[in-house]
């Protein structure tokens, strides 16, 4: 069966352009939603020879942290499973670059046959993802609307009007067993029914959550016990999901060439994030893994 790529992308059309190239499979259908305030789709320089690529045209403007994010990511969601089915469902960002061969990644997840999911680990973070749902956040669409100083003022007012509103007992109303981690999954059709199942319920639940993109997902299938018992690492978010992500060094870092040799003999399949700044990094991943 094959597998969809689905890609949410605002920027660094190079980076882009070099994902789709690296995706271009008979095995694989690509959705690409790009943010309603990017020219990325103007001038680019894409001739893919064997996937079938869906642009959808209903774009909308994307704003960090509010539930503009899981719109999009549902749109992408129920554009490609009206057009399957698929074994897998892949969601990736515009600068993310599969760090294995396409023939390596359709062989390694159709035989693993599980959901490649991130969860984030500690007791920190299961606070932080309750809080970030129960509480009210009414300025987060501000938060990176300016300079630098701008959005951290912006930030910080975000968050003591939230815990204020929360003081006074103005809260969301949420189930238990809240789970983080990158929103960045590949997961089946089945796991991908259920989450469209749910479509309504989580748009009016992570209506004014913070990063709640970071979160419905993991929570969806950690409380449904057959789809959790299908998760391929719940002690490792990042060998959970299958995604070679650095918070140690950036927000997240971006890859350098440097880093070139650890990427492409890493356990995960895909990484992120990648920048036109550093565009020899993405070239030589490109053609280590494309037949020319």
């Amino acid at each position: 069966m094959e597998h969809a790529y689905l890609i949410i992308a605002h920027n660094n059309k190079r980076i882009l352009e070099i994902l789709l190239s690296m995706l271009d499979d008979i095995r694989n259908d690509i959705y690409l939603r790009v943010d309603a305030r990017s020219n990325l789709l103007d001038d680019l320089n894409v001739s893919l020879k064997h996937s079938h690529l869906y642009v959808l045209r209903n774009r909308i403007k994307v704003s960090w942290g509010t539930v503009s994010q899981i719109k999009t990511e549902y749109a992408l969601f129920k554009s490609a499973y009206s057009n399957g089915p698929y074994s897998y469902y892949h969601l990736l960002s515009g600068v993310d670059l599969p760090i294995k061969s396409q023939d390596y990644i359709h062989h390694f997840m159709n035989d693993e046959k599980r959901e490649f999911i991130g969860y984030a680990q500690g007791k920190h973070a299961d606070h932080d993802c309750t809080s970030k749902v129960q509480k009210i956040y009414l300025l987060t669409k501000f938060v990176r609307a300016g300079n630098p100083i701008f959005n951290k003022v912006v930030y910080r007012i975000n968050i003591m009007l939230s815990n204020v509103l929360y003081y006074i007992g103005l809260k969301q109303n949420i189930g238990g067993g809240k789970k983080k981690g990158p929103n960045w999954v590949s997961v089946t059709q089945q796991c991908m029914a259920y989450i469209l199942d749910k479509e309504k319920e989580v748009l009016s639940e992570y209506k004014w959550s913070l990063c709640g993109d970071e979160i419905f997902i993991q929570s969806l299938v950690w409380n449904n016990p057959v789809l959790r018992s299908r998760l391929y690492c719940v002690s490792n978010e990042m060998k959970g999901c299958l995604r070679a992500i650095d918070w140690n060094r950036g927000a997240p870092y971006t890859w350098q060439i440097e880093d070139y040799e650890m990427l492409i003999h890493s356990d995960k399949l895909f990484a992120r994030k990648f920048d036109e700044q550093h565009i020899d990094v993405a070239e030589k991943i490109r053609d280590t893994f494309i037949r020319r």
